[in-house]
């Protein structure tokens, strides 16, 4: 293994490398957080609080017709160290290894998994979302906005660094219980806004606190990387979930 290169799936003959340095993913987090602040400043002054649309990329090694076949590759996946996580769309069904935020990421390590039959690059995009400002409490509600995209990259990093060894074991699960705690919080704070606002973080704080449950109970945590890249999968796919949700409701009520 290359100092750099941290380990991802391990198969019986061959070992698959992600490569990524953290300063990359320290600089992506900066970077989305800064195109989320400018978007907010500018819409400080109007009547409504916009979030930008964001895409999360998930590398598939596999497309089935059935959730019976899906299941049993993605319990191969996991064994192997990959998230192993089942994403019905359109009437197939993707078996995701992990989530990234950048498509280069995925597209990097979908080309070393050069033993999977069927390997992509799926796309989970997160459209823009505007909601109607709130008249209290303001900046508590563009915070809530921004807080699910945060977390997802708060957890990607720490599981790049836990990947590396950078991160002991006990030291993530001691981040993650932290960050089930901040979604906690984030969830009380929800009782302070009104409107979309509220209903929208609700349920984004619901399905964070449900992909970080394991980790803040310590429940079967042995296969930790997995475990976190099946967090990143499941949160990625509920935070855009809810999103689509949210923007079909707002076109029925136009």
């Amino acid at each position: 293994m290359q100092e750099q290169e941290p380990y991802v799936i391990t198969k019986r003959k061959h070992v698959i490398y992600r490569v990524y340095w953290g300063r990359i993913a320290a600089f992506l987090i900066a970077a989305s957080l800064a195109v989320l602040a400018v978007v907010l400043w500018f819409s400080r002054g109007k009547n409504t609080i916009t979030v930008p649309s964001r895409t999360y990329w998930c590398v598939s090694v596999g497309t089935y017709d059935s959730r019976e076949t899906a299941d049993a590759s993605a319990n191969r996946a996991a064994a192997l160290g990959g998230a192993g996580y089942v994403h019905e769309a359109d009437g197939k069904f993707y078996v995701f290894v992990s989530c990234y935020p950048t498509e280069e990421d995925a597209v990097t390590v979908g080309n070393r998994l050069d033993g999977e039959a069927d390997v992509s690059v799926y796309a989970l995009v997160c459209n823009k979302s505007s909601f109607e400002a709130p008249k209290k409490n303001k900046e508590e509600a563009e915070d809530l906005l921004t807080f699910a995209p945060f977390l997802f990259d708060s957890l990607y990093d720490l599981a790049i660094r836990t990947d590396k060894g950078e991160v002991s074991r006990g030291a993530a699960l001691y981040a993650m219980r932290n960050m089930a705690a901040s979604v906690r919080e984030k969830r009380r704070t929800c009782e302070n806004t009104e409107g979309d606002i509220k209903t929208y973080a609700s349920e984004l704080c619901d399905v964070l606190s449900r992909a970080l449950e394991p980790f803040d109970l310590l429940e079967n945590t042995e296969n930790l990387p997995q475990q976190m890249k099946y967090a990143l999968c499941f949160s990625a796919v509920e935070i855009c979930n809810i999103t689509q949700d949210f923007e079909n409701n707002a076109k029925n009520r136009a």
